[in-house]
C-alpha cells in the first residue's frame, strides 16, 4: 500500500496545480486514503503527514489522520496523536467540525 501512497503523491507533485492531471492525482490520492486499512493509514500518516511534510496537502494530512483516528478507537494512543495533529492544522471551528463523531471528546 505505501507504493499506492507514494505513486500517488509522485503523481501529485509533477503535474501543475491548475491541471486536470493534478485534481486526478489528488483524487487518487484520496481514493487510496478512504480506502485503506488502519495499518496503511498509519503508514501513511508516519511516513507524509507530519509537521516536516510540505509537500503533502493539508487537507490530505487532515482527512488522514481523521480517518486514523476514527480507525484507532481501541488505539487511544494513537487516536490522541492525531487529534493533536488535527488541532494543529485546523482552526477552531474546522477542529470541532473534524471531531464530530468521536464520542466522549471535548473541543479546547
Amino acid at each position: 500500500m505505501i507504493k499506492r501512497y507514494e505513486q500517488a503523491m509522485l503523481a501529485l507533485s509533477k503535474e501543475n496545480p491548475e491541471s486536470i492531471a493534478w485534481y486526478q492525482a489528488y483524487d487518487d490520492l484520496v481514493w487510496a486514503l478512504v480506502s485503506s486499512h488502519p495499518a496503511d493509514l498509519a503508514m501513511f500518516c508516519e511516513r507524509f503527514g507530519g509537521y516536516d511534510h510540505d509537500a503533502t496537502p493539508v487537507p490530505i494530512k487532515v482527512l488522514a489522520y481523521r480517518l486514523l483516528a476514527h480507525a484507532s478507537t481501541n488505539d487511544l494512543a494513537t487516536r490522541d496523536d492525531c487529534i493533536k495533529m488535527l488541532d494543529f492544522y485546523c482552526a477552531a471551528g474546522e477542529f470541532e467540525n473534524v471531531l464530530a463523531g468521536f464520542p466522549g471528546l471535548t473541543y479546547r
